[in-house]
């Protein structure tokens, strides 16, 4: 396994042009110790996507008002709200979908 990792590190060493290789296993790794001011980043970030209400697409659809196979077709043109993958399901955000409800009535107003 040794082997197959210090003939990678070469050949991406070779491919980058560095002239000096070297394959101390642990010699480049970065410190995985977050600051105070990352971990609070992280958790506030954290905190907000598991506050934010999501829906699957059916709900969404009737949130908005649409049909499933129209929310599907907006999705697949670019033109719907904005959607997130969790695995194999789609998934909308509530705010993302009273924003793109905003834009679409400015656009009629």
């Amino acid at each position: 396994m040794k082997d197959a990792a210090d003939r990678i590190s070469a050949e991406m060493s070779r491919l980058l042009g560095d002239e000096a290789v070297e394959v101390e296993a642990f010699a480049s790794v970065p410190s995985l110790e977050a600051s105070a001011g990352e971990t609070a980043r992280a958790q506030s970030l954290l905190g907000r996507v598991s506050q934010m209400r999501w829906l699957p697409t059916e709900a969404a659809a009737a949130y908005v008002g649409l049909s499933v196979p129209t929310l599907h077709t907006y999705r697949w043109s670019g033109t719907g709200p904005v959607s997130r993958k969790i695995g194999k399901r789609v998934v909308y955000a509530q705010a993302d979908l009273d924003a793109w409800m905003a834009s679409r009535t400015a656009l009629v107003a």
